[in-house]
């Protein structure tokens, strides 16, 4: 897993995406008792942080993005519905279906875990030099503008239960 793989002077994505997958070997090894210490599995986490980035997702929409079947979300949103981390509600488009929102308590338990990120982020980036800190940052700025040309996040819409409360 060297750079000395990379033709010289040049950097090549195999040579990032590697390093990328040993940063996350030793990431998840650092947060394995901070990520156990939660109270969701992590095929919960996985469905809350979808939930958070795409707030009135559909069951069959949930089920596509964790690659998973209908059967499979349906139990697993029960669970999180009985735990108060998601509501649903008919979508008003189409009554059969049903819409997932994160509740309160499903917003506080993906921000811990956002939080715990960085935390970890912050301390990794504390023993990098002035120089490396600026070339990662223009690395992650770069990412950044390339994410939002691929994947434009849409419009927030809001959650029915939180329209009725407010009427």
């Amino acid at each position: 897993m060297s750079d000395a793989a990379a033709p010289s002077g040049t950097v090549t994505a195999e040579a990032i995406l590697d390093h990328f997958a040993s940063l996350m070997r030793h990431v998840a090894g650092w947060h394995a008792p901070d990520f156990l210490g939660l109270d969701v599995t992590m095929s919960q986490a996985k469905c809350l942080y979808v939930a958070s980035v795409r707030p009135g997702i559909g069951m069959s929409a949930m089920a596509d993005q964790l690659h998973v079947g209908l059967s499979s979300i349906s139990g697993l949103v029960d669970r999180l519905v009985e735990h108060g981390y998601l509501e649903r509600h008919e979508d008003p488009d189409d009554r059969r279906q049903q819409q997932l929102w994160l509740t309160p308590a499903g917003a506080t338990a993906v921000e811990h875990i956002r939080e715990l990120n960085g935390e970890l982020l912050r301390s990794l980036l504390d023993g990098l030099s002035g120089h490396e800190l600026e070339a990662l940052r223009v690395g992650i700025a770069a990412l950044d503008r390339e994410s939002q040309v691929i994947n434009p996040l849409e419009p927030t819409p809001a959650n029915p239960s939180h329209e009725r409360t407010s009427a």
